[in-house]
C-alpha cells in the first residue's frame, strides 16, 4: 500500500518553512533552493567607512590637536563648536557628530 504524503501548510512570511497535519515544523526543499539560488554571489557588500570619509575625520582630528595646542584654555566642548563652523571636504559635521569621532577613535580605522 502506498503511504498517504502528508499535506504541509507554508508559515506566513517564510515560504521555506512549513507545518505538517501533525504540527511537524518541515523545510520545503525545492522553496530552500530557489532562495538561495536567487542570491546574488557576485557582489560584496563592504562594512565600515570608505577611505575619503576616514581622510575627512583625520583631519578633524589633526585639527582638534591643533586647536588644543594653541587654545590650552578651553573646554573639549568649545574646541568642538569651533570645528563645527568649519568645511571638510565639502561637507560640513555638528557638535556632536564631531566628539563622537574624537571620543570614539573614527579615525584610526582602516577602510
Amino acid at each position: 500500500m502506498a503511504k498517504k504524503e502528508k499535506r504541509i501548510k507554508p508559515i506566513t512570511g517564510i515560504p521555506i518553512l512549513g507545518i505538517d497535519e501533525d504540527g511537524n515544523l518541515n523545510i520545503d526543499i525545492n522553496a530552500a533552493k530557489k532562495a538561495y539560488n536567487k542570491q546574488n554571489k557576485g557582489t560584496v557588500q563592504i562594512k565600515g567607512f570608505k577611505k575619503r570619509t576616514i581622510d575627512r575625520y583625520k583631519k578633524i582630528y589633526h585639527q582638534f590637536e591643533i586647536l588644543k595646542k594653541k587654545y590650552s584654555s578651553k573646554t573639549k566642548t568649545e574646541l568642538y563648536e569651533l570645528l563645527a563652523t568649519k568645511d571638510y571636504d565639502g561637507k560640513t559635521y555638528s557638535r556632536n557628530t564631531i566628539r563622537n569621532i574624537i571620543e570614539d577613535k573614527k579615525y584610526n580605522l582602516n577602510p
